[in-house]
C-alpha cells in the first residue's frame, strides 16, 4: 500500500489483469471468467499505468473500506480471494534482441558483475503462496566484458514474486508471449 502513486517501474511500462480477454491472436487465455467467485463482473484491473502503482485486486472481503470489489474473487475454498486473472505487460518502447542484449552487457558491467544470465526461453511455476519460480529452459551465461553467449547454463532457477520481477524490468522486446501460471489458495 506504501507505493499507491509512486513510481514502481520505468515509465514505459504498464501492467494490468483483464479476465474478459480469452483470446489474443493466436494466444489463448486461461484466467478468463464473466463473474468472479462472489458473483460480481469481472474487468481490466489497471496495476500500473506507466510505470506508476495504481490498484491492487480487490474482493467484497476487504480488510479495508479504502477498497470495493474490483471482480478478483476467486478460489476453490468456502472464502474466495483476491486472484490475477490474465495478466499482461505492456510497453510502449521495445528492442530487439540484438539491443536488449547489449542492455544487460551494459547493466552488468554497471552492477560491476563479471558475469550475467541471458534466459531466452523460460518454465514458469507458483507455488501455494504466490511465490513465482523461474526455470529458464535456454539460458546462456554471458561475460560483461563479451558481446555474445558464452555457453549454455543448466539447472538455473530464479525466485521471487511477480511484483519483484515486473519492478527490475528495464526494457522489452516486440513479441507478444503467454506463460499460464496456476498459483492455489491455502486458507
Amino acid at each position: 500500500r506504501d507505493n499507491f502513486l509512486r513510481q514502481v517501474m520505468p515509465e514505459s511500462f504498464s501492467v494490468y489483469s483483464d479476465p474478459t480477454v480469452s483470446k489474443v491472436g493466436d494466444l489463448c487465455f486461461g484466467g478468463s471468467y464473466i463473474f468472479d467467485d462472489e458473483g460480481v463482473k469481472g474487468h481490466k484491473v489497471q496495476h500500473i499505468d506507466h510505470g506508476v502503482f495504481q490498484q491492487f485486486l480487490s474482493t467484497r472481503m476487504q480488510q479495508s473500506n479504502a477498497f470495493k470489489s474490483n471482480g478478483s474473487a476467486r478460489g476453490n475454498c468456502l472464502l474466495p480471494s483476491a486472484r490475477q486473472s490474465n495478466l499482461f505487460v505492456e510497453s510502449d518502447k521495445t528492442l530487439d534482441k540484438s539491443k536488449l542484449f547489449e542492455l544487460l552487457v551494459q547493466e552488468a558491467r554497471r552492477q560491476s558483475l563479471e558475469k550475467a544470465l541471458y534466459v531466452e526461453e523460460v518454465e514458469v511455476r507458483c507455488d501455494t503462496n504466490g511465490i513465482i519460480s523461474l526455470y529458464p529452459t535456454v539460458c546462456y551465461e554471458i561475460c560483461a566484458n563479451h558481446r555474445k553467449p558464452d555457453e549454455i547454463v543448466r539447472d538455473v532457477m530464479l525466485i521471487g514474486t511477480k511484483w519483484q520481477w515486473l519492478s527490475n524490468l528495464l526494457a522489452s522486446g516486440g513479441e507478444n508471449i503467454c506463460v499460464t501460471i496456476t498459483c492455489h489458495n491455502q486458507h
